[in-house]
């Protein structure tokens, strides 16, 4: 004989939010913002605690000497960049690793309904937008070096191989297009961040996390 549920309990199942489409995709957002800043949090340091010559591989590409010389040349200077900006560095690329695994595990906690994680959701993405722009800023002249060493070199690799009629004809767009990247990248993950914020702010979005503590979802 089949057991009926009390009326409130009916009606509390009832009436338990749905989970909004929008709030599902601003979670799978800052769950690709965790795995980005884990990501590059985790390799910056490794540049910083190990001493692999990362630009002899990459340049040793390059059949003409020369174009191989002036490569050295600038991962050179993006080295002592690097080496100037190290106690900027490493705190900050320390501060994106452990915001990339925060935003991981309360993304991936917050997608299964088992906790309410709204609140520290809305702050870690805040933070990670703040260091992420802070990095961009503090660490122009590391960053700007390297851009200049990775662009550089894929010109003078694409130089090699092309007809120089070609080759003029690319490379100034290649330029162009690759000045812009850092600039343009940052802002539209600033404003990602704020849609996504935006989203974990709307009232279906408070309504459905608030009733996770009431309604927890089981398996």
């Amino acid at each position: 004989m089949s057991s009926v549920p009390p009326l409130d309990e009916q009606e509390s199942v009832v009436a338990k939010p749905r989970r909004p489409r929008y709030l599902v995709i601003a979670v799978l957002v800052a769950l690709v913002f965790g795995a980005g800043c884990w990501t590059d949090g985790c390799a910056r340091l490794a540049f910083y605690r190990t001493d692999v010559d990362l630009g002899g591989p990459q340049n040793a590409v390059l059949r003409d000497e020369a174009n191989r010389a002036r490569a050295d040349d600038m991962y050179q200077t993006f080295l002592d960049a690097a080496n100037r900006q190290k106690g900027r560095a490493v705190p900050l690329a320390a501060a994106t690793f452990v915001l990339g695994a925060a935003l991981l595990a309360l993304g991936s906690r917050s997608l299964s309904g088992r906790i309410n994680t709204r609140k520290l959701l809305i702050q870690l993405v805040a933070a990670q937008a703040i260091v992420v722009g802070a990095s961009f800023f503090a660490l122009r002249d590391m960053q700007r070096a390297e851009l200049e060493w990775q662009l550089e070199k894929t010109l003078m690799l694409q130089s090699e191989q092309m007809p120089p009629e070609d080759f003029a004809r690319v490379a100034p767009p290649m330029r162009a297009a690759m000045h812009g990247v850092p600039p343009t990248w940052l802002a539209m993950r600033t404003l990602a961040s704020l849609l996504v914020i935006l989203a974990l702010t709307r009232p279906r979005a408070r309504a459905f996390f608030d009733s996770v503590d009431v309604h927890p979802i089981t398996e």
